[in-house]
């Protein structure tokens, strides 16, 4: 009965990979102030372009080419982020934006673990896509990069990616560089494909875990490449909920 319930799951994360995205209704981040100059704070203006796209129901959010700075942006229940050839978005490097954010579900991670990059929690179909880059410049001053030795280390250094207690979650094809700490975090979610991404994070701080898969069930990681200062994949359970039916394939790690 086992053998055949990790069989059906697996089968239906292959069927799910195969679907179209239905992100169909468009919103451009330019259309609400952004600035792709690598100079302008685009916060508020991507934010405000995920909640618009949120409010009407959903669909796609495109960022166009060039460098835009932002702090913490949340995803919201239908909205997929198309990062297109050409695009970045660039960390600011002051902690001041990215907000201490604490998730509702337990995790012995919780007290000390709080700064995200780009985060959700309590969402469902959500995706991010694209050809573009995240870089979480973890490099920074405001990173400080502290020594695995010590207590304190995983303060005050945000993940590029934080995906907690979500259903539905696609993150196809982009490119994530430098985080200040776990590059990409998916905790107590389900449903979720990760399909064609690249993550570079070795040289920009410490505890540079790729994938770090906490909690979760029905999860399909494919084609992948990841070179990191520490988890290339990890599978753990920081808090009270499992890890079930986990397909890795075909990466280079």
């Amino acid at each position: 009965k086992s053998i055949l319930t990790v069989i059906l799951a697996l089968l239906a994360m292959q069927y799910s990979l195969g679907q179209s995205d239905n992100y169909s209704s468009q919103f451009n981040v330019l259309n609400y102030g952004a600035k792709g100059d690598s100079s302008t704070n685009c916060t508020a203006a991507i934010q405000s372009a995920i909640d618009a796209c949120g409010e009407s129901g959903g669909g796609t959010v495109t960022v166009p080419s060039g460098v835009y700075l932002t702090g913490m942006i949340t995803l919201k229940d239908n909205v997929c982020l198309n990062l297109t050839a050409g695009s970045e978005l660039r960390a600011i490097p002051d902690l001041e934006y990215f907000p201490a954010t604490e998730p509702g579900i337990p995790s012995n991670f919780n007290p000390f673990y709080r700064w995200s990059m780009i985060y959700a929690e309590n969402a469902k179909n959500i995706c991010i896509k694209g050809q573009g880059t995240i870089n979480g410049q973890g490099q920074a001053d405001a990173f400080e990069r502290i020594s695995p030795k010590r207590p304190e280390r995983y303060q005050n250094r945000p993940s590029i990616l934080r995906i907690v207690n979500c259903k539905g979650v696609q993150v196809k094809g982009i490119k994530l560089i430098n985080s200040a700490f776990w590059t990409f975090h998916l905790m107590g979610s389900k449903d979720i494909v990760v399909h064609g991404i690249s993550i570079y994070s070795r040289t920009a701080n410490y505890n540079n875990d790729g994938i770090d898969i906490d909690g979760c069930e029905d999860v399909r990681v494919s084609d992948c490449y990841i070179t990191s200062a520490d988890d290339a994949i990890s599978i753990k359970a920081t808090g009270d909920r499992p890890v079930r039916n986990v397909l890795i394939d075909n990466c280079l790690l």
